[in-house]
């Protein structure tokens, strides 16, 4: 071969090697651009990945939550534990509020699911949620074995809601009162 085909094929390689560069650190910096702009819109409401086993929350309407409802359901704390979301909803003409929580296990089995209750009355009595027709709460935490489950789970009507507002009914005594309980089996013992 003469002298100017191997010099051909020899920078042939170089070119595409500088290309394959120039493709991978345009790649790269629409990646970080990408992540550091995704960053941005993190809230309050922690970091919690649901797994896929995990029962999912309440799909809203084709109309949505209005930007209002919406605002006002992010503004909600809880005394106990992270708050990872709070969906207004409307079903069948009530107004409903689905709390999700993520907690940790308190210094007893009973005291674990307490705090549970304790969050729904500090949401009623202090955060203005007397004005829901229902109440779902439910927790979840992170197990010895690394995942997320749900650990409690119940519903609350209105004239639950409307004993709780008026402290007719203690928080630590709820769960002789709420629907659909559901506790973890290992904390319910």
């Amino acid at each position: 071969m003469s002298k100017r085909k191997e010099a051909q094929q020899a920078g042939a390689p170089k070119k595409k090697g500088k290309k394959k560069w120039i493709v991978i650190g345009i790649v790269v910096i629409i990646l970080v651009a990408a992540a550091v702009s995704g960053g941005n819109n993190k809230t309050d409401e922690g970091n919690a990945i649901p797994s896929s086993t995990e029962a999912t929350e309440a799909p809203e309407t084709s109309t949505g939550s209005t930007e209002s409802e919406k605002a006002e359901a992010a503004e909600y704390k809880l005394e106990h534990g992270d708050l990872v979301s709070a969906i207004v909803n409307e079903i069948e003409g009530q107004n409903v509020l689905v709390v999700k929580a993520k907690i940790s296990s308190s210094y007893n089995n009973k005291s674990t699911v307490d705090q549970n209750y304790y969050n729904v009355e500090d949401l009623i009595q202090n955060q203005g949620c007397a004005e829901f027709d229902e109440i779902q709460y439910w927790a979840v935490s992170d197990m010895s074995d690394g995942t997320e489950s749900k650990v409690i789970s119940f519903t609350l009507d209105a004239e639950l809601i409307r004993k709780i507002a008026e402290k007719s009914v203690a928080a630590n005594q709820l769960g002789d009162y709420v629907a659909d309980l559901y506790i973890l089996p290992s904390l319910a013992e």
